[in-house]
């Protein structure tokens, strides 16, 4: 899987003009993996190929192809700086939200749409490697999610350069957060989030994620070490 996302500075939608279809073409399986996109808000397409792995569903990337041309899913294009395309991503389309009954939901921008996608790589990194937890994920930034193990929740936070590090402390000393998770392109952003943050944070790194391993790691007297404590299977306090 590629980190490329993190480079998003342009959206383009790539199939506003679906074929039309009847409906007897979606089937049970379809509208669980409708299911699944809306409640992670946007995917990659390798981050949707492994969800419906894990979901066990019987098909792969040709039903995806499928689904974009009829309309059930929404295809964009991520495009960086120098107008090259980074990635591909799906929402829900027209035809899935008929079919689950909820509204087409709104692209988010591209800084909120990165740290979606980074933190649902994390939450895929996690339910693979240990399972046991609920998760929330969000559009709303500074914060894109919220784990809950047994009663602590923690909130997540994906900020792509330094200037939405300081936004996501700046949030964490305004809402009293005092535990959280940082997922970070790298650990240059650490010092900003740490000098600011109040409360117990763990940083996850992009190298560890996207590789789809569960690494935490903890500030401990100005340097960090991996963590022993993993989501699930333990509590998270040191």
């Amino acid at each position: 899987m590629r980190t490329n996302f993190r480079n998003t500075k342009i959206l383009e939608h790539t199939n506003t003009d679906p074929q039309k279809v009847n409906c007897s073409f979606f089937v049970q399986q379809d509208r669980t993996v409708a299911k699944i996109v809306y409640r992670h808000i946007i995917v990659t397409k390798p981050q949707l190929l492994k969800l419906m792995v894990m979901a066990k569903l019987p098909f792969g990337q040709n039903r995806i192809t499928k689904l974009v041309k009829y309309g059930f899913l929404n295809r964009y294009k991520a495009f960086d700086g120098h107008g090259k395309v980074c990635e591909h991503f799906f929402t829900i389309g027209p035809k899935a939200a008929d079919q689950l009954e909820c509204p087409l939901p709104l692209l988010p921008e591209p800084g909120v749409a990165t740290s979606i996608l980074a933190t649902n790589q994390f939450i895929i990194a996690f339910l693979l490697n240990h399972g046991g937890f609920t998760y929330q994920i969000t559009p709303k930034a500074p914060a894109t999610g919220y784990v809950q193990v047994r009663s602590d929740i923690y909130t997540l936070f994906a900020p792509s350069d330094e200037k939405e590090a300081v936004a996501c402390a700046e949030h964490m000393n305004k809402a009293s957060i005092s535990k959280a998770i940082a997922i970070l392109p790298n650990h240059t952003l650490v010092n900003l989030i740490k000098e600011s943050a109040p409360g117990l944070v763990f940083y996850a790194f992009d190298t560890e994620t996207i590789q789809l391993h569960a690494k935490l790691f903890r500030e401990d007297y100005g340097t960090l070490r991996v963590s022993n404590f993993s989501l699930g299977r333990a509590q998270l306090n040191p």
